[in-house]
């Protein structure tokens, strides 16, 4: 079977991991210190780790003050992970519509559901695409804090960073371009950053001494959402497989778009944009499921990854229709195109893909 994912791991990351050990000294300390600088060299800006892209999301919702009641406009075409933490807090998601070509959310849709009840809005980075870049300016005229779910990227924004009143949260989970086995990053407002820092561990300030637990007044109780040496320490090794992971992944895209345009009548592959990180590659074809099926049984793999998080009874439903999404959820599907796959692997991907287009032509007509 030709996976869809793969963890890519440094030669290097077990002996460094060992070390951390052996050291006596395996939570958040000088490998993460470390870790965090090299994050900075690669986007230009202070980055906070946190232990998961779920923690820096919650802690985001935190910073901005979400709590019962109060509107985020949000896209449930992601990971449940973006909206799990907005559920959690009571607050009333809106849900977005997408676009029909990218499927990441519209601002136009999120522009007609901005009200003075409107407390965030949180866009994501679908596949490794970045959102429109309206939000910037979305953001500025209304003043409302925008959350960027970066999960599925891992290169630096257009323009740098930090943006006012924007919070971009990064994954390095097991089969991210970038894994320290589970984490995250954040980048924040740069007059939000030595807040942020407190609160990911507990509201503490770890830099006053051994007896900060005991002698410091916490003014903002926080979290423990705070990254280790161990994490740290596969992530250091990481860092130049990560930017390679996205340099192949890159080729491997263009190399999909280069043999099948032209190819193909009903199967749609996605905009080959200038800048990506695809950690995903999702095509839309009619009969999707019956296509994940035909696949398996070629030996390929392939998956939807996410479901509108709006069909699970714990999230809520929309109460406007999302006439884009519906159409996007039942027919987008990621096929492989990480890293691990040779020159076979490619070409047998386009063929049976070029094999499913004809087969849906023959039963259309």
């Amino acid at each position: 079977m030709i996976p869809l994912f793969k963890v890519r791991m440094s030669q290097y990351a077990a002996d460094d991991v060992k070390k951390v050990l052996a050291s006596g000294y395996i939570g958040q300390g000088p490998k993460v210190d470390r870790f965090e600088k090299m994050l900075k060299e690669k986007f230009g800006t202070d980055v906070l780790t946190v232990n998961s892209c779920t923690s820096g999301l919650d802690l985001a919702y935190h910073m901005i003050g979400i709590k019962t009641g109060d509107e985020v406009i949000s896209t449930p075409l992601t990971c449940t992970a973006t909206n799990s933490s907005l559920v959690n807090r009571g607050a009333k998601i809106k849900w977005a519509d997408v676009d029909p070509v990218t499927g990441c959310i519209d601002p136009n849709s999120v522009k007609s559901l901005i009200s003075d009840k409107t407390k965030a809005i949180v866009i994501v980075d679908w596949c490794g695409r970045e959102c429109s870049d309206e939000f910037r300016y979305i953001s500025r005229q209304c003043n409302i804090p925008i959350v960027e779910d970066a999960a599925h990227v891992f290169h630096r924004k257009p323009g740098g960073y930090p943006l006012h009143n924007w919070y971009t949260i990064f994954s390095f989970q097991a089969i991210k371009h970038l894994t320290t086995g589970d984490g995250g990053g954040m980048i924040v407002p740069s007059d939000q950053y030595e807040r942020a820092k407190l609160l990911r561990w507990y509201g503490l300030d770890r830099t006053k001494g051994e007896s900060f637990r005991c002698s410091q007044n916490i003014k903002e109780v926080g979290y423990k959402y705070h990254l280790n040496d161990i994490s740290a320490a596969i992530g250091i090794n990481n860092v130049p497989e990560a930017e390679e992971s996205v340099k192949e992944a890159t080729k491997n895209a263009e190399y999909y778009d280069r043999n099948l345009k032209g190819e193909l009548k009903f199967v749609k592959l996605p905009p080959l944009e200038p800048l990506s990180s695809w950690w995903l590659y999702d095509i839309r074809t009619p009969k999707r499921d019956e296509f994940i099926k035909f696949f398996t049984e070629k030996g390929i793999m392939a998956s939807m990854v996410h479901a509108r998080n709006d069909k699970h009874d714990a999230f809520p439903k929309s109460y406007i229709p999302l006439p884009n999404i519906s159409v996007y959820d039942s027919t987008h599907c990621a096929i492989p195109n990480g890293w691990w796959l040779g020159p076979g692997d490619k070409n047998y991907v386009i063929d049976k893909l070029i094999e499913w287009d004809r087969k849906l032509e023959s039963e259309i007509r």
